[in-house]
């Protein structure tokens, strides 16, 4: 009787470990099946070779929804991330290859845009664009910006080292070459969307922000312009947001000088 209990135990268990490998083989083959689809379409779509890390799973049974997201990089670049979505109900697959581009080229303008305005006494801290319409996806930048910014949303931050005092009569003298050149002036109908932020570093603080990104993610409170001022390294700082029918579009410089935060204690980030 002992025998045959002890038997039937190490079948049990034999049965259940056979069941587990076979699960997780099918569950592997799937994801494995997942990347590989997730790899034609990309391939298929832009002409390029990616590299892709196992998908993940998201699902929400209330709304009754089922993804897979991989995040990846360009073979040839792996500077250049993407992330892409495959939803299991639809059939449809999202990725942001398009966006990293166009951000990618935009910051490389951008760069430029603000050397001749700043010189070297500058850092973008960060430059997105949103925009993803495949048919353009053989478009660069400077052809979209010119043809379809009324469709699109841009953030742009950059930190100003200054050499002296603030001058924020100057200053804004400048942010409006930047805003007018760039973001007000490239759309007629003014639907281009906008967040623009701009930070006053205090002399001789340029190496301590550098060292505080070097130690910090991109989206750590501690580059936050709060932050920033009880650390004694910015002097002052501008946001900007325009939104067709929510916001007023800026129409001189003294409309920027009124947005000195500091200065007029405007204290939220």
């Amino acid at each position: 009787m002992k025998r045959s209990i002890k038997i039937t135990s190490i079948i049990v268990t034999i049965s259940i470990i056979s069941w587990l490998l076979i699960s997780c083989y099918n569950h592997e083959s799937k994801l494995d099946k997942i990347k590989k689809n997730m790899l034609a379409y990309m391939e298929e779509n832009y002409g390029k070779e990616f590299v892709l890390e196992t998908p993940r799973r998201q699902s929400n049974t209330g709304f009754g929804y089922v993804q897979h997201v991989a995040k990846g990089y360009l073979k040839d670049d792996p500077e250049f991330k993407i992330v892409i979505t495959w939803d299991e109900n639809t059939n449809e697959y999202n990725d942001s290859y398009l966006g990293t581009k166009w951000t990618k080229q935009g910051k490389e303008v951008m760069t430029e845009k603000l050397k001749a305005v700043y010189g070297d006494d500058f850092l973008i801290d960060d430059f997105k664009l949103y925009f993803s319409d495949k048919a353009y996806k053989d478009l660069n930048y400077e052809d979209i910006i010119n043809k379809y910014a009324y469709r699109m949303s841009i953030d742009l931050a950059y930190s100003v080292y200054l050499n002296g005092d603030l001058d924020r009569n100057y200053e804004a003298e400048r942010v409006y070459k930047i805003l007018k050149e760039n973001f007000i002036d490239i759309d007629p109908t003014k639907d281009l969307q906008y967040f623009f932020v701009v930070l006053y570093i205090k002399k001789g603080e340029e190496e301590s922000l550098k060292e505080l990104y070097s130690n910090t993610e991109e989206w750590s409170g501690e580059r936050g312009p709060s932050s920033l001022y009880e650390k004694g390294i910015l002097e002052d700082w501008i946001r900007i947001s325009y939104s067709k029918g929510l916001d007023v579009q800026i129409q001189r410089p003294p409309d920027i000088e009124k947005k000195f935060r500091i200065f007029y204690n405007i204290t939220s980030d």
